[in-house]
């Protein structure tokens, strides 16, 4: 961990996937809270944490391909096809998950859907960095 902070290029890509992880979750947090209180069903936790996290998902994956994972002169492990393709199975794992715990929270818990959705969004950056990191937009 040291050697690493002590590298100028990763300390550059942590800040960088900080701020468009900042910008993801705003994406994501404002529509979801826009979301829960246009939508009247029995469904619209679920609908909105869904729709919210696809939306988050694309300003993600968009924002740390292009920026926070991506040198001059870097080459990648894996092709954008193979890159795209994991990136969506660890969505589907990450939109189960957080599906499953944001339920758990608001009817298990009686946690308020504001709250629950910041505790899972939570979660979801801290494993993301790590997989993106050391998987995904892995350098040759």
């Amino acid at each position: 961990m040291v050697s690493m902070l002590n590298n100028g290029t990763a300390i550059k890509r942590i800040i960088t996937y900080g701020v468009v992880g900042v910008l993801a979750f705003a994406s994501e947090y404002l529509s979801f809270i826009y979301l829960i209180h246009l939508l009247a069903s029995p469904y619209s936790l679920l609908v909105a944490q869904s729709l919210s996290f696809s939306l988050g998902l694309i300003v993600s994956f968009s924002g740390n391909r292009l920026f926070a994972f991506n040198n001059a002169g870097r080459t990648y492990l894996h092709s954008v096809k193979r890159q795209v393709g994991l990136y969506l199975v660890l969505a589907g794992i990450n939109l189960l998950l957080s599906n499953t715990i944001i339920q758990v929270l608001v009817h298990g818990f009686a946690v308020i859907p504001a709250i629950s959705k910041l505790i899972v969004m939570s979660m979801v950056v801290l494993w993301n960095y790590i997989i993106f990191n050391k998987l995904i937009f892995k350098s040759d």
